[in-house]
């Protein structure tokens, strides 16, 4: 049985569907989640959903020059628990 078709808007710059779980369609295509298909600006999408299935619609205008993740840690309460220290080590310190 397959769902209602929906489509994706092409005026947004960037676009994305997360599919969280169940089967869709996209030209063709089928995917099933979890599974995140990001999509070039200006094509003309539309996702139809083959079964039962739960997804995000992400998208937007860029916003300006691409932010990029420069450094990523786990905290933890102290350096017992990772070895790298907590909150006082490191960028992402208490009060800075």
């Amino acid at each position: 049985m397959r769902g209602p078709v929906a489509p994706l808007d092409a005026d947004y710059e960037e676009r994305a569907i997360y599919v969280v779980d169940g089967e869709i369609e996209v030209a063709g295509d089928r995917f099933v989640g979890p599974r995140l298909l990001i999509f070039r600006p200006g094509d003309r999408i539309s996702v139809r959903a083959i079964r039962g299935s739960r997804m995000m619609f992400l998208g937007g205008s860029s916003g300006g020059p691409a932010l990029h993740l420069v450094e990523f840690r786990f905290l933890a309460p102290g350096a017992d628990r990772t070895g790298q220290g907590g909150l006082e080590d490191g960028p992402f310190r208490a009060g800075a």
